[in-house]
């Protein structure tokens, strides 16, 4: 992907995340917790069609993918993501 192409989905991303936080004022408060999932996958996409990907990154917008299909039950939402953010923390610190 070219450095246009990168601006522009960015840019798409940004005017999503911006019209997910004005929606928030009127939609129900869990649909906070799927934008950001959301906008996690969308932003690891962006990342692995311009060549920034690796192992762990691929790994994590899989895992992102399931969970943005996922049932939406809070208990296995909240445990998945935990355990994400056990797993980026720790990726990090490797880094």
């Amino acid at each position: 992907m070219e450095l246009t192409e990168i601006k522009n989905e960015l840019l798409l991303l940004v005017s999503y995340m911006i019209t997910s936080a004005r929606g928030l004022y009127d939609e129900p408060e869990e649909y906070g917790i799927f934008r950001l999932i959301d906008a996690t996958g969308r932003l690891l996409a962006i990342m692995e069609s311009s060549g920034m990907s690796d192992d762990f990154i691929a790994t994590l917008r899989e895992q992102i993918d399931e969970e943005r299909e996922s049932s939406m039950d809070d208990d296995a939402q909240k445990r998945h993501l935990d355990m994400m953010v056990l797993k980026i923390a720790k990726e990090l610190q490797n880094r």
